[in-house]
């Protein structure tokens, strides 16, 4: 950083620094005491961004918290069905907007006002921020920060503002120092593959993936605790982007016995000291009397003397003053005092007291939300713990260098443009405020310049959480996968992945690959399922089959939707053997209920326990479905059609004439039923019956769905005809057969007498016209490949939005 500040003789001590989001200034005063102490001294004046518009007093802006709060409740429309503490955070969100207003100079910007005639209820709380902005306008402006006077009194020379896209400091400056020359310092906005390719992270970067949370944490503290055995005096950053991760994280490290310098601010709310001072609330609420208290840290009993009580009303002042007067003198304040959340809640009871100017009448409810609403509100950090493991926010690392750094949060989620808050993007952009695009620029900035200014950096992707799949970040996977062929020794060793790939960069449109210049080989063999990627998507086709790519999502433990399918599947063949071998020819519905009840129960006590906690909510669903499901297992048996086995293992040869070679397919049958000398294969499906009816009526093209076809035609070459081929639907409340029609019905399959036999016949000829021309393999989005595709980052631009189809995973 110190390299690129101005060399134009303007004294550096003389200078007003504006920078991004740092650490703190004392921080940022070491290091330049490291670079610079030979050259200048640091000028005093250090302003960042993101403090530019906070409101300079607490104790004032909570004053007007409370007068919002008072006018809000006198307006049903705004705030019906709203609690009491919602309401709290519906002034603040009111309040901040009128806070921009006022920082803009803008009371009607076009966007605001298309946006207050966009409905009734946009235009009520437009107007709303609009008569705060113009009402408060006075008491706002003086809540602005200014800069210091000597900044205007001849001492300061010059502005010099890092700028990452905030638009606050024009504002800012603008406002407060017009006349000042300003030296603007673009810091880097890293959008898109070109400077990803051009990363040079040899030997320097490791990027894991954990397969679940408590994987993540084990991972991190493990390389945590690698690092303090190679040197124990040696910083070890830790850039937060996923705040749970970095929680998990410091308790692992603590039974370690492992002290964290957390500087990321823990919410207030999160401390033992307010989950103390909420249980005392509660317990005042309910005996009406708050005489004794028990300590908050050893647990004694003490006695209090307060005049309040909880079933009288007061004003919100006098609850937050009773309180002091009660809490902080004595042992317990005594206690509160030496410590740093204690000390923060003491000082918003103080700020509580003096508030509150208008007498704002407060039951016991209304005073214990206000109070929720500022503990949540709050931030605190430990200031006692010294270590060399610190904790920062992402953001926190820009214009820095650092030795060691660990990076927990490698998700597209965590990058994700942030949802519209109050009111849509576009309004807050016109406000001053960064807006969802570019606050996800100054992430993927943040990360990139981190990983470019650090000796060593270890990037950790939880690949599932809380049951659910989280994609990498697309940028990751351009530095895992594209960029590899353009610069090789920029690559990411990966743990749980065996193989690389060398794909060739697309800037612009989604990749498209060349197979004769990568020498692409016919696969020997493949699975069934590989039929699906080929109808959805050649282009991921060729990367998982040909290319030998493959997703973390393999090495994952099992999904939801894997155990959902595997949990039916089970209870099904067991319900079924059962009652084959209890001699029923034809088993009654209550037989059927029974039994399948009894045999989910036997299923769901066979499963871990974590499988347990990730299934349940479906265990639940599945109990209520069974007299619907066991419905149909009657229906199923009145057409003749009687269990036969399940997971049938199936293998056969798919030819491809034009190459003179074959491809050995392998995979395994859902159900096969039998009916008389005739088979029927069923595959169960969790999508909706009327979607799967679309694909199999006369507008739809069944082949599409290929895995019943492919088994078809399987067990056709092992001399065993099948003669129909079925779904069992389950999505919701919804359970149903659906059954293929005949080839006939179909114009372009006439000729085939079953579906297996018109599959082999296109996925021959269109495979082998695949492996035998040049032309590039490229992404259908139409078909919906894309949508639920684990390469979707790496082959499609990132700007690109597509539409996700509804649910739907087989079984």
């Amino acid at each position: 950083m110190f390299e690129r500040l101005p060399r134009d003789g303007v004294p550096l001590n003389r200078v007003l620094w504006i920078l991004p989001r740092i650490e703190n200034a004392a921080a940022f005063k070491a290091e330049w005491a490291i670079h610079m102490a030979a050259d200048a001294v640091l000028s005093p004046m250090i302003q960042t961004a993101d403090r530019m518009s906070t409101a300079n007093s607490p104790l004032r802006w909570w004053n007007l918290k409370a007068q919002v709060v008072q006018a809000l409740n006198s307006n049903p429309d705004l705030v019906a069905g709203l609690a009491d503490e919602q309401r709290w955070v519906l002034a603040q969100e009111y309040l901040e907007l009128a806070f921009r207003l006022v920082l803009t100079h803008e009371n009607q910007t076009p966007s605001l006002q298309d946006y207050i005639r966009s409905g009734h209820f946009a235009e009520m709380e437009a107007r709303v921020v609009v008569s705060l902005a113009e009402v408060y306008r006075e008491e706002l402006q003086s809540l602005l920060l200014r800069p210091p006077a000597f900044c205007s009194s001849g001492q300061i020379d010059q502005v010099v503002w890092f700028d990452d896209g905030e638009a606050t400091p024009e504002l800012w400056l603008r406002a407060w120092l017009p006349e000042l020359p300003v030296q603007r310092v673009a810091l880097s906005k890293v959008e898109g593959p070109e400077p990803w390719r051009k990363l040079d992270v040899a030997n320097r970067a490791i990027l894991t993936v954990a397969a679940d949370e408590a994987t993540q944490a084990q991972q991190a503290a493990a390389q945590v605790l690698k690092w303090l055995g190679e040197d124990a005096e040696e910083t070890i950053v830790i850039a937060v982007v996923d705040r749970l991760a970095a929680r998990r994280l410091v308790a692992l490290l603590a039974e370690q016995g492992v002290q964290v310098d957390d500087r990321t601010g823990w919410r207030l709310s999160t401390s033992r000291v307010a989950g103390w001072f909420n249980r005392l609330m509660l317990d005042w609420q309910q005996t009406g009397l708050l005489d004794v208290v028990v300590h908050p840290f050893d647990n004694t009993v003490c006695e209090l003397a307060t005049t309040l009580r909880a079933d009288r009303p007061a004003r919100l002042a006098d609850w937050a003053a009773g309180l002091l007067n009660a809490l902080g003198t004595g042992p317990i304040g005594q206690a509160l005092s030496e410590d740093e959340a204690g000390r923060h809640l003491l000082l918003g009871l103080q700020q509580m007291a003096m508030a509150d100017n208008q007498g704002l009448e407060a039951d016991f409810t209304q005073w214990l939300a206000a109070w929720r609403h500022w503990v949540e509100s709050q931030r605190f950090r430990p200031l006692d713990v010294k270590s060399p493991v610190r904790v920062l926010p992402l953001l926190a690392t820009r214009l820095r260098e650092f030795g060691r750094v660990l990076v927990l949060g490698c998700a597209q989620s965590h990058f994700q443009e942030s949802p519209p808050g109050l009111l849509p993007p576009n309004v807050t952009i016109d406000l001053g405020l960064p807006g969802p695009h570019l606050q996800r620029i100054q992430k993927i900035s943040a990360l990139y310049d981190l990983i470019q200014n650090s000796r060593a950096i270890c990037l950790i992707h939880c690949a599932q959480v809380s049951g659910r799949p989280e994609s990498l970040l697309s940028e990751l996977q351009w530095l895992q996968i594209v960029l590899q062929q353009h610069t090789p020794e920029a690559r990411l060793e990966v743990a749980l992945a065996d193989s690389r790939i060398e794909l060739p960069h697309e800037p612009a449109d989604s990749l498209r690959i060349q197979p004769d210049e990568l020498g692409v080989r016919i696969p020997e063999q493949m699975p069934v399922r590989a039929l699906d990627d080929w109808m959805s998507c050649p282009l991921r086709f060729g990367l998982t089959r040909c290319l030998g790519w493959q997703d973390t999502q393999a090495r994952r433990p099992q999904s939801f939707e894997q155990l959902r399918g595997t949990f039916v599947h089970r209870v099904l063949e067991k319900s079924a053997i059962s009652l084959r071998q209890a001699g029923e020819a034809f088993a009654d519905l209550e037989d059927w209920k029974r039994t399948l009840q009894s045999e989910a129960q036997i299923v769901w006590a066979g499963l871990e326990e974590s499988q347990r906690l990730t299934l349940y909510p479906f265990m639940r669903f599945f109990e209520s479905i069974i007299p619907r499901l066991a419905g149909r297992m009657i229906q199923r048996q009145a057409g003749g059609w009687q269990f036969e086995s399940a997971e049938t293992p199936l293998q056969g040869e798919l030819a491809l004439p034009r190459a003179g070679k074959s491809i050995r397919l392998s995979g395994r049958a859902d159900r096969i039923d039998r009916k008389g000398g005739a088979l029927g294969l069923v595959d169960i499906k969790f999508t909706r019956p009327e979607k799967l009816k679309a694909q199999l009526g006369k507008n739809g093209d069944p082949l599409a769905l290929p895995q019943l076809p492919a088994y078809q035609a399987l067990l056709g070459m092992a001399g065993q005809a099948v003669e129909e081929l079925s779904f069992l639907a389950i999505h919701k409340d919804k359970v149903d057969w659906l059954p293929f029609p005949a080839t006939a019905e179909f114009e372009a399959y006439e000729g085939t007498s079953t579906w297996g036999e018109a599959l082999f016949q296109q996925v021959s000829a269109d495979l082998d016209q695949f492996f035998s021309q040049s032309s590039s393999w490229q992404a259908t989005p139409e078909n919906g490949g894309c949508a639920y595709c684990a390469a979707y980052g790496i082959c499609r631009p990132e700007d690109l939005q597509l539409e996700a189809p509804d649910e739907e995973v087989d079984a």
